[in-house]
């Protein structure tokens, strides 16, 4: 019931930046477990998830990128560097 709860307020909120927040720290973690730390896909995919698990996640290694979606919003982010680690790219 909780879950349901939060959805339905989320759908509401669709038209904010508000709802990018949940694509943009799943990136952004995944992101710095993966190239920065250098951890396995599934860790990462576990280590980042939050109260909306994405639907997408694509990465790429060689470029050091990665794209999430979930229902509301798209987000990517980028590998920068040892000195600053991921970043949302916009």
């Amino acid at each position: 019931m909780k879950i349901i709860s939060i959805l339905i307020v989320l759908l509401l909120c669709t038209s904010c930046d508000f709802t990018k927040a949940f694509s943009s720290s799943f990136a952004k973690e995944y992101c710095s477990c993966r190239f920065v730390v250098g951890q396995s896909k599934k860790l990462c995919k576990e280590y980042a998830e939050n109260i909306l698990p994405p639907w997408t996640i694509k990465e790429n290694e060689e470029k050091k990128y990665v794209t999430v979606g979930n229902l509301f919003k798209s987000t990517t982010a980028v590998y920068t560097g040892k000195k600053y680690g991921c970043s949302i790219k916009d």
